[in-house]
């Protein structure tokens, strides 16, 4: 009985590193869109960086969900952190879906899936046993 309320609370706490690595993933992200939309906006800076930075932000972002969430994790690093950023992924998709009336998969945005999973798995390799 004692152990598994011990598991129970194991459990937890790394469900609940997931759940502030994702808000700390998608504050990332919205603030890095607001800041890009800034420049774009009041400077003579190309729309063609959107697809580049989408990547990079989509990566990190999924990396520092990774890290949190593994951070809380006992073991198994990268496996927590791929789930962090597969799920990160799914939460851009569904606000993708939600605002966009013809969304349609291509292989940029299949890219993004596979840079959200990456940088979670490196953020779970990086934050293991911190």
């Amino acid at each position: 009985m004692v152990k598994e309320e011990a598991s129970q609370e194991k459990d937890i706490k790394v469900f609940k590193g997931l759940a502030k690595g994702l808000a700390v993933g998608c504050v990332i992200t919205l603030a890095v869109f607001i800041a890009l939309a800034a420049v774009l906006t009041y400077t003579d800076v190309s729309e063609s960086v959107i697809p580049m930075v989408s990547v990079i932000t989509t990566a990190v972002s999924a990396l520092a969900a990774g890290y949190i969430t593994a951070k809380n994790a006992a073991s198994r690093g990268i496996f927590w952190g791929m789930g962090a950023g597969l799920i990160y992924a799914g939460i851009i998709f569904a606000v993708m879906i939600t605002a966009s009336a013809d969304f349609a998969m291509t292989i940029g945005r299949g890219a993004g899936i596979v840079a959200a999973v990456c940088g979670g798995a490196i953020g779970g390799i990086l934050g293991i046993g911190k």
